[in-house]
């Protein structure tokens, strides 16, 4: 089956990818890319690598800027955020002393917590400085 010819490619669009995950995206892919591509954000760590990427091909992107579920226990509901440990020892040990050990292990790679009401102003920021931007992970 033969490639559509790209005139027809430039009315398609990639409602949902995830190019920031990449460590690097060259311009001259980005710019030869047929399609147009709706970029995800999906948490604190990507919110401004899709803005630049919007920034830097507007006729190619479309910004998407939200937060996935699979980081929703990064936030925290109670302002001020309390400490890292505190937060993640209310979300994750609810049952008790008993995976202490496990616990410990795993805070060091778990990233620090942000208020709700600071995940709200990033995303209410980047929807203002990209009027066509989609809510949305």
């Amino acid at each position: 089956m033969a490639t559509p010819p790209r005139d027809v490619l430039g009315h398609l669009v990639d409602v949902h990818c995830h190019p920031t995950e990449q460590t690097e995206i060259p311009d001259d892919l980005m710019s030869d890319l047929p399609i147009k591509v709706c970029a995800m954000a999906s948490g604190r760590h990507d919110q401004e690598k899709v803005a630049d990427l919007v920034r830097r091909f507007p006729d190619k992107v479309i910004p998407c800027f939200g937060f996935h579920p699979w980081f929703y226990h990064e936030i925290s509901l109670k302002d001020p955020v309390p400490s890292k440990e505190d937060h993640y020892r209310e979300v994750f040990m609810t049952g008790g002393a008993s995976k202490e050990a496990e616990f410990q292990q795993l805070l060091p790679a778990l990233a620090e917590p942000t208020s709700l009401k600071d995940v709200a102003q990033i995303v209410r920021s980047n929807l203002s400085n990209h009027p066509t931007a989609l809510l949305g992970e």
